[in-house]
C-alpha cells in the first residue's frame, strides 16, 4: 500500500456523504429538529440566522417531500414538524403529508423569522442557527464548516454542544498539511487501489445514477439535460460522447434543484457537485463501452479531483463565494473522463489549468434551478480544455488567474475569491431577500 492511500480514503469517507436534495435545505431542515428536540411545548416561535452563503442558498431550490415548494422558512418549518435528525442532510425523508400541510401553515404564520449574518462574523462561510421558542423552552441548533456539521446545542440555560470557536479556529485549511494531496498522488491512488476497499464510492455512483435517470426521465428545474436528451432525439445536436456525457453529468442537477425525492451522493457538501463528477467519467465510460473497473476508477478520481480543487482553496472548501459547480467541478468531472480515455498526468494537469481559469469569478447566487444552466456552461469548457490538452495546449502563466504551476494556480483563485469575491455574497443575498425569495 503506498504511503498517503489511507489519507485518500479517510477523505473520501470524510466528504463524501448521501444528501437528499440540495445540502442548503437539509441544513435548515436539520437545525430546525434538533432544536425542536430541546424545546418541548407549545410553539411561540422560530428564528434562522445564518452567513449570507447558505441563507441565499435556500432561495430558489425545491424542497425534497414538498411538492416542488420552496423558501427557508418552509423548510425549517418542515424540519420541525417532520424532520428525524438521526438522518443527517436526509432529515426531510421523513416529512409526511400531514407535517407539510402543518408546516406549510407555520410558515405562512409570521412565526417564523429569517436574517443575514455579515460574512466577517460567521464562525465559517457555511454556518446556519436556528432557535426554536415554545413557551416554557428555548432550543438551539447551529451548523458550521459544512452543512450537516453541528456546532452547537443548548437547551434553555444549558449548552450542550458547543464547537464553534474551535470551527472558526480550524476553517482555514491552510493549518493543514496537505502536501500529499497531489493530482499525481490521486491519480496514482485511483489507478491501483482495490475496488472492493471502496464502497463508498460504489454508493456514489449507485446514488448519483439513479438521480441522474430521474432528471432525464421527468421534467425537473430548467430541464436543461432534458431538453439535450429531446433536441438529440429530434436530430437538432449529435448524439456525440461530448452531448452523451453533458446530459448525463447535468440531469442529477436538474433534478435536485428540481426538488426530486432522490439522494445524492454529496462532495464536500454538494449533491451538484457530486452528481456531475460520478457521472460525467461514468457517461464517458459507458459511451466508449469501457469496462466496469476503467469506470469505476474514472468515477474515484474524478471526486478526489474534485475534493483537490476544493482543498485548495483552503476555508472556501465547503461553501466559496465562487460557483465552484460551475468553475471547480467541471474541471474535476473532466479529469475523471480523461482518466477513463487514458490521459496522462500532464495532461490532465494542464486541461484543470486552462478548466478553472476559464470562467473564474462567477459567484455563487444560490442553490435554483439555473445551477444545472451554469454546470453545463462551466462542463462544456472543461471538455473543450481536454481536447486543447490532448494537443498540448493549455492555459499559459500570463492568462487570467494562471500561473505553470497548479499550486500557485490554485492560490491565486483562492486571493481572488478572499479579496474581491466574499463582499459580494452579503450583497447577492440582500438582494435574494428583497425579491422576497425566502418566504
Amino acid at each position: 500500500m503506498a504511503i498517503y492511500d489511507q489519507n485518500f480514503v479517510d477523505i473520501l469517507n470524510k466528504e463524501l456523504v448521501p444528501a437528499l436534495g440540495c445540502t442548503d435545505p437539509g441544513a435548515f431542515g436539520l437545525t430546525a429538529a434538533i432544536a425542536r428536540e430541546h424545546a418541548p411545548g407549545e410553539l411561540v416561535s422560530i428564528e434562522i440566522e445564518g452567513s449570507a452563503l447558505v441563507v441565499g442558498g435556500i432561495q430558489g431550490v425545491g424542497i425534497p417531500n414538498s411538492g416542488g415548494q420552496r423558501g427557508g422558512m418552509l423548510c425549517a418549518a418542515m424540519g420541525y414538524y417532520g424532520g428525524d435528525s438521526s438522518l443527517g442532510l436526509e432529515v426531510l425523508r421523513t416529512v409526511t403529508k400531514e407535517d407539510l400541510k402543518k408546516a406549510e401553515e407555520l410558515a405562512a404564520s409570521g412565526k417564523i423569522t429569517l436574517s443575514i449574518v455579515p460574512i466577517d462574523q460567521c464562525p465559517a462561510t457555511t454556518y446556519l442557527k436556528t432557535t426554536v421558542k415554545s413557551k416554557d423552552h428555548v432550543g438551539v441548533c447551529a451548523v458550521a464548516s459544512s452543512h450537516g456539521n453541528v456546532v452547537y446545542i443548548s437547551e434553555d440555560d444549558t449548552i450542550i454542544m458547543d464547537k464553534i470557536e474551535e470551527t472558526r479556529a480550524t476553517e482555514n485549511l491552510a493549518h493543514l498539511d496537505l502536501s500529499w494531496f497531489t493530482i499525481e498522488n490521486a491519480y496514482n491512488f485511483s489507478k491501483n487501489y482495490p475496488m472492493d476497499k471502496l464502497p463508498i464510492i460504489a454508493q456514489a455512483i449507485e446514488l448519483n445514477t439513479e438521480l441522474a435517470a430521474e432528471g432525464l426521465r421527468n421534467p425537473y428545474g430548467m430541464q436543461v439535460a432534458l431538453t439535450l436528451k429531446e433536441n438529440v432525439e429530434k436530430g437538432i445536436v449529435s448524439d456525440d460522447e461530448v452531448n452523451y456525457i453533458l446530459r448525463w453529468a447535468i440531469a442529477g442537477a436538474d433534478a435536485r434543484m428540481g426538488g426530486a425525492d432522490f439522494a445524492a451522493m454529496s462532495n464536500a457538501v454538494s449533491g451538484n457537485q457530486g452528481v456531475m463528477v460520478t457521472m460525467a467519467p461514468i457517461a464517458a465510460g459507458d459511451y466508449i463501452k469501457a469496462d466496469e473497473e476503467t469506470k469505476f476508477r474514472g468515477a474515484l478520481f474524478a471526486n478526489l479531483m474534485n475534493l483537490y480543487t476544493k482543498y485548495m482553496t483552503k476555508e472556501f472548501c465547503h461553501y466559496p463565494p465562487q460557483c465552484y459547480c460551475s468553475t471547480m467541478a467541471p474541471a474535476a468531472a473532466v479529469a475523471g473522463v480523461a482518466f477513463v480515455h487514458g490521459y496522462s498526468v500532464k495532461e490532465i494537469i494542464d486541461l484543470v489549468r486552462s478548466s478553472v481559469n476559464n470562467i473564474a469569478g462567477t459567484a455563487c447566487d444560490g442553490a435554483k434551478p439555473g445551477c444545472a444552466f451554469k454546470m453545463y456552461t462551466g462542463l462544456c469548457g472543461a471538455l473543450q480544455a481536454m481536447f486543447l490538452a490532448k494537443k498540448g495546449i493549455t492555459a499559459q502563466s500570463y492568462d487570467g488567474l494562471c500561473d505553470d504551476d497548479i499550486g500557485v494556480t490554485f492560490d491565486n483563485l483562492y486571493r481572488f475569491q478572499k479579496e474581491c469575491m466574499l463582499p459580494m455574497a452579503d450583497v447577492i443575498a440582500k438582494i435574494n431577500l428583497e425579491q422576497g425569495a425566502f418566504i
